[in-house]
């Protein structure tokens, strides 16, 4: 065989198991996904209504403390509201709690 024919041969065989060492946990975790992957059947978190959630005492709290993006992201998490909803409804909150 003639040393370039050789070489290029040399160069399929090592780029064939590089591409093996690359491609193969790809493969692998679509055909056998972790357990944490795999959709459970378990139902979703409750949510609370957001007058509810203005009861909460952790949120009452940063309202005391000023601490007006904390209360905004305690009130997501309890609610599962979106950003501006969470915050207009902590600005109206804000408003009334301050005021009196």
């Amino acid at each position: 065989m003639e040393p370039a024919t050789n070489r290029l041969l040399q160069l399929m065989i090592v780029s064939g198991a590089l591409a093996l060492l690359f491609i193969t946990p790809i493969v692998r975790s679509y055909m056998f996904p972790a357990p944490e992957d795999v959709e459970n059947d378990a139902p979703p978190p409750k949510r609370m209504k957001l007058d509810d959630a203005l009861l909460d005492a952790e949120l009452l709290d940063y309202m005391d403390e000023r601490k007006k993006v904390h209360a905004i992201k305690r009130l997501r998490e309890l609610t599962g509201a979106g950003l501006k909803e969470a915050k207009d409804t902590i600005d109206a909150f804000e408003r009334e709690y301050h005021a009196g």
